[in-house]
Parts: structure tokens; sequence; C-alpha cells
């Protein structure tokens, strides 16, 4: 039986008396609430969990969340949150009764339980393999795990990466996904289709929502994955989407601050993280917008390729100088809307600085970059400008355009320098048009991305 199949009033009794045990991964945790609130949050966002019976299982620790009934709180009800009994937390507002629950499974699993290497991390999986990103609050790593949750990779979690030191595999334990602020909004728009308990005003850390595991992910709780790939994301305004690989010895050094009983497990927890790094590929992801940052994890994950382009408007300097720089900013805007509407669901176009652009195009081989550009090379040279005071033409409009495939070796760096290099090459051989960095000489035909695994 699952916690939906059973009626809210029943729901509610058993968790007022005796209290529920339920399924959570590898972990049985019992449940006592009083708060009704509360209670038709937790039937909602847990419903598809399965509800143990007492007796055929070892329950991992308890979780209470019970009203106070001292005199204080006859006008402004507070509650207290206990594990296995043991008071946490007392005078908590009614409000935020569903973030603290959610804080006190973690703390229960933080402190109760050892047979696991425990990093604080979301985990996802696709293809039999998962992705481990480990971060503290405020990197996006939530965030993210939402969006790929909502492209259909399966839920692991969005708190815990629970290594089992003998297999080095990955467990899963799904479970509600918090969002905060703007990533609710973003979520939602992104992916109508998966399920959101309440928004929560007035947290300290802003509105918070929590999003369903779905029924998927709940159901295959029992399926563990390899780790393929660990990216240690950090979400910054402006910051260009950009993965870069690191090397092992920062790699082990970023996964023992973010290991939850690194210190614990002793030489048992630092073999198992040893054998993450030999195992795994290790990876900064650096983003602002997120599907740009998603995007580049699908290509590393999904063994897609893809392509960056780098766009420069031809005699740009010269046009500047004749027409002054009102009518140069003219002509960026023109570029740049040009280059949104044109690259809209095949790439993210960004201004790379002064004259330049730069459009990464996901899941696009070289060839298929080639094409895509050249359309908007096309597109741009057909164009005319005019002064907006005289509606006098001042001339067209042309671009050159380099283009490179990421390489499974590839830093930011390379890539940009390969895609820079390519568009030399088409300055210098009669600008307004586009070469691709099979054309540079001595060129070597890229490997697909995906190989990086």
């Amino acid at each position: 039986m699952r916690v939906g199949d059973l009626a809210p009033a029943r729901f509610g009794e058993a968790l007022r008396s005796d209290g529920l045990v339920i399924g959570l991964g590898p972990f049985a945790v019992r449940f006592r609430i009083t708060e009704p609130t509360l209670i038709g949050y937790l039937h909602d966002l847990f419903a598809h969990y399965a509800i143990c019976r007492p007796e055929d299982t070892v329950v991992s620790f308890e979780v209470s969340l019970l009203r106070e009934r001292r005199a204080r709180h006859l006008f402004r009800p507070g509650f207290a949150c206990l594990i296995d009994g043991k008071l946490e937390a007392r005078d908590l507002n009614l409000p935020l009764a569903l973030p603290t629950l959610e804080w006190t499974i973690n703390w229960g699993i933080g402190t109760t339980v050892g047979q696991y290497v425990m990093l604080h991390a979301a985990v996802v999986e696709r293809n039999g393999v998962a992705l481990i990103m480990p971060g503290a609050p405020g990197s996006g790593k939530s965030t993210l795990c939402a969006s790929l949750v909502g492209r259909g990779w399966r839920l692991f979690s969005d708190e815990f990466a629970l290594i089992e030191p003998d297999s080095g595999q990955v467990v899963a334990m799904p479970r509600p996904i918090s969002l905060k602020n703007r990533s609710v909004e973003l979520i939602r728009a992104e992916a109508p289709h998966l399920h959101f308990g309440p928004q929560i005003h007035g947290t300290s850390k802003g509105t918070i929502a929590h999003l369903r595991p779905p029924l998927d992910s709940v159901l295959r709780a029992g399926e563990p994955a390899p780790p393929r790939w660990v990216v240690f994301p950090k979400w910054q305004q402006g910051a260009e989407a950009a993965l870069e690989p690191i090397d092992r010895i920062t790699f082990f050094s970023s996964l023992t601050h973010d290991t939850i009983n690194y210190d614990m497990m002793g030489e048992l927890g630092f073999r198992s993280l040893a054998r993450l790094v030999e195992n795994c590929a290790g990876y900064r992801l650096g983003f602002d917008d997120l599907p740009a940052g998603v995007a580049l994890l699908e290509a590393l994950a999904d063994r897609k390729p893809l392509c960056l382009a780098f766009c420069d408007i031809d005699h740009f300097k010269q046009f500047n100088d004749t027409w002054g720089h009102r009518m140069g900013d003219e002509v960026l805007r023109l570029v740049g809307q040009s280059l949104e509407q044109l690259s809209h669901g095949v790439g993210y176009p960004a201004r790379f600085g002064g004259e330049e652009f730069v459009i990464v195009l996901p899941g696009k081989t070289l060839q298929a970059a080639h094409d895509i550009c050249e359309q908007i090379r096309d597109y741009i040279s057909s164009r005319s400008v005019r002064a907006k005071n005289s509606n006098k033409e001042v001339g067209r409009i042309t671009l050159s355009l380099g283009i490179a495939q990421l390489r499974w070796n590839d830093t930011v760096d390379t890539l940009v320098e390969r895609a820079d290099m390519a568009l030399y090459r088409a300055k210098e051989t009669g600008r307004n048009r586009v070469v691709g960095e099979d054309e540079l000489e001595g060129a070597a035909t890229p490997k697909p991305a995906a190989h990086a695994a």
C-alpha cells in the first residue's frame, strides 16, 4: 500500500496515533505528526511512497512534529520537532512546518545512518548511470536536478548522494525537491507536467516550494546505479555556461569537502572517494542561464555532440568610424536580435564582447552546426541598415563565423581557441562566410564530446 491509497482522514488518524512507517529509499522512517496542515502536505507530496508494516520492518529512525500545548501557544500555535523521541527544536511556526519536516529527515539521515558514504549532492540517472552534483546551498544543484528530472532523468536525491562502500554504486533515495524563489517559477514554466506542493513564503531562504518525486523514480528506488560523472555546479549571475574538466587532486579534495561523514568513515571513506575519482569524469559547471547549463550536462551524459560558433560582424570598426557609435549600437542590437530569433530551439546565442557573439549548439554535429550558421549568415547579409533620422540606407551587414565541436578532452579555452581559429580563417579568406574547424589545415575530425565518459 502507498500513501496515496489511504484516504486523507485515515492517513491523518494513523499519523496522530502510533504513526506510520514510510519507505524512503533504503530507509524506513516512522512519522508521528499532529498538525492537520502538515498532514495534508505529506499526503500530497509523499503520495507515491510505500507504507511499511512495522512488524516486518527495521525502522531507521522516527520523526515527530507535534503541536505544543503550552499556554504561550494559545493564540499563536507552534510545534516541536523530535528525532527518536529527542527534542531537537521547539516554538516553531506552523507556516514553516513542511520545510522543517524536510530538514528533520535530512538531520535524521545524517546523524543516524552510517553504512553509506554521504555527499551533500543532487543525483540523477539516465541510461543506467548516475550523475552526481555536489554543492552548497545556492550552487544551483537542486534547480539543475529538477530541470533534468523534468526532461526524463530518474531522481535519486537532491540532498544526498549515498555511496555504497563495497560496490561503489549510488543508492537511490528520491525525496521532494526543495526549490527557492525564482527557481520555482523557472521549473513550473519549463516542466508543467511536474507536481508541486504549495508555495511557502517568509522562510529564511525566501519563498519555497517542493516538487513531488515522479512515480517512476519512487517505484525504482531499489535500483542503484554506478556513478559516471561528478559535476560541481556554481550558479553565478552573468556567468557564461561552461563545463571544465578538473584534475584528480582537485577532484578528490572537492569531494572530501562535500562528504558529510568522511572523517567518520576513516579508511573506508578514503577508498570510496578514491574509487569515485578513478571511475568518474570530474567537471566544474559555471552557469547563469538554466537551459544552457542543462544543455551542457545533457551533451555530456547523452553522448550528444555540441558545437560552439564564433560570430564576428565584418568591418564593424570601419562602420563605427563612418556612421558613429550610435549607429554601431543599433547594428549590434539588430544582430543580437537576429541571432536570438534564428537560434531559437537549436542553440543559445550570447554577446562575447565587442562585435563578437557566440552560439552554443547542443546536439549538433559540425556539419549540422555549419548548416545552421550558413542560414544565419545568409539572413544577416540580406538585411539592410537604415538611419532612423533620414531613413537612408547606410549599408549591409555581414557576418563571419567559425565553428568547433567539443572533444572529449576539451576545456573551455581549447574549444574557444579552435572556434576562434576557424573564425580567423573565415576572415582571412574573404569574410561573410562560415568555416568549420575541419577546414583548418591539419585539423583532425573531432570526436564526440560524449566519449569523455
